[in-house]
């Protein structure tokens, strides 16, 4: 079975003498000679595929969610002013897996195609990713993304093709996974899938697949210069209008940020090898998103004098690399002491009433607690006084909020401070010094003593 990803060009002459018949304003297209009726075309093995790019921050994990794809016939429309007319897709069509281990599901007479990531999925590096794939990266730096990448095969061997001509299918996409913006750059939920049948000598052929972004690409110029040109290739014509519109598939943009929290100790009485508990509690996170850590807490604490809590259960607590959405919308909690915290990488931005929200509760036991801490948690960028200078950022934000448009830095600081009572030193050391002057004072008579007897 062959496989055809795109259009990739055909031939023009094969193409004009196809259409050859067809004026810039024809409607119906018409067999190649009167009484010589064609052979419908059926059984073409050629198979093609389109892409779904899930694109998102380096440091994310593949959010969990479906993706849902429809085929249908378009409708038919007349040629206009050096446009081809579109023939309305026949019966047929339908999705297909490319291989067994491909995590699609296909239903609806075949119609409806369901894709399943996963946080397990395997992510491509943009700078590893295909050229020519039409993936719509969200900045320009290409060391900072990277995409979730699955196919979905369309079969058209059972389709009859009665006539040349180009046939065309809607392929629509519904997103289920929160945090992402659908089809990200184009404006539109769809795809159009083009197949092109041509007469070769009285015979019906298939020529070439082509998907595309907008129903107004195809066919422009197709009897002089081929259609889907691209901008560059058309001298003075309005790129708007004649723009290339070829796509390998769909491309959403999964937008998300980090939630940082830490601790600080001060204070001549505060202790910096106490541990306390610290709990992180989200709403509306993901459940079943994984969702990964870093940071610089000690993973296997010990039970020090001064921390109440036990070693065996700070261990368990602390000895994690990830946290599951559901784990996080229940509450989680930590043990930290002073210069650790806790960075959670990739909580999804989501727009209306169902943003993610945080909330960092600590057990501060006898120490004055506040929110936020002196520790640096990404340092200056830049120089100082310069335009691209950058100020430090602390752990400064709110213990509470929601997610929405930044990394989040935030902790709590525990002061406990004692007065030293001086007075009470010194009361000490006077009776002291006494004490040494009258000791010294009675070993002297006892010497002047012991001389005068050994005079006599």
């Amino acid at each position: 079975m062959k496989k055809r990803r795109i259009f990739a060009g055909f031939a023009a002459a094969a193409i004009a003498a196809s259409f050859m018949s067809i004026s810039a304003v024809a409607t119906p297209i018409t067999p190649a000679g009167a009484g010589n009726d064609y052979t419908a075309l059926t059984g073409v093995s050629d198979t093609t595929t389109f892409d779904k790019y899930l694109v998102m921050k380096k440091d994310a994990s593949v959010p969990a969610g479906t993706v849902t794809y429809t085929i249908a016939a378009d409708e038919d429309v007349d040629a206009t002013d050096g446009k081809m007319p579109i023939l309305a897709g026949v019966n047929g069509i339908k999705f297909v897996k490319q291989n067994s281990a491909d995590t699609v599901a296909i239903s609806g007479e075949n119609k409806v195609a369901t894709l399943t990531f996963a946080s397990s999925d395997t992510a491509v590096a943009e700078a590893a990713a295909d050229a020519d794939d039409t993936i719509i990266w969200s900045t320009e730096d290409t060391s900072d993304e990277k995409a979730a990448v699955k196919s979905v095969g369309i079969d058209i061997s059972e389709c009859s093709f009665d006539e040349p001509g180009i046939y065309r299918w809607v392929i629509t996409e519904e997103c289920n996974i929160p945090g992402v913006t659908n089809d990200v750059g184009k404006g539109t939920e769809e795809r159009y899938l083009d197949v092109y049948i041509v007469d070769n000598n009285g015979v019906l052929e298939f020529n070439s697949f082509v998907i595309h972004t907008t129903d107004e690409a195809a066919g422009r110029n197709i009897l002089e210069s081929g259609s889907y040109k691209d901008a560059a290739s058309l001298g003075d014509e309005d790129p708007d209008e004649t723009a290339d519109q070829k796509s390998t598939g769909f491309t959403n943009a999964y937008e998300t940020y980090n939630l940082e929290f830490g601790k600080e100790v001060t204070g001549n009485q505060g202790s910096k090898d106490k541990r306390f508990a610290f709990t992180v509690k989200t709403e509306n996170a993901n459940e079943a998103t994984v969702y990964q850590l870093e940071g610089n807490w000690t993973k296997e604490p010990a039970q020090t004098s001064a921390t109440v809590y036990e070693a065996v259960a700070m261990k368990t607590a602390n000895n994690i690399e990830s946290l599951t959405g559901a784990q996080l919308n229940a509450g989680y909690t930590f043990y930290l002491r002073d210069g650790e915290y806790v960075k959670i990488l990739g909580l999804e931005a989501v727009a209306g009433d169902d943003k993610v929200s945080y909330e960092i509760t600590e057990a501060a036991e006898e120490y004055v607690s506040s929110e936020g801490t002196d520790k640096v948690a990404v340092d200056a960028q830049g120089t100082e006084g310069e335009a691209d200078y950058v100020a430090a950022k602390l752990h400064d934000d709110d213990t509470d909020g929601n997610i929405v448009d930044k990394d989040i830095y935030t902790g709590f600081t525990n002061n406990r401070t004692g007065v030293i009572p001086t007075g009470v030193i010194l009361s000490v050391a006077a009776p002291a010094a006494v004490g040494v002057g009258v000791i010294s004072l009675i070993a002297a008579l006892n010497l002047r003593k012991k001389r005068e007897d050994a005079e006599e």
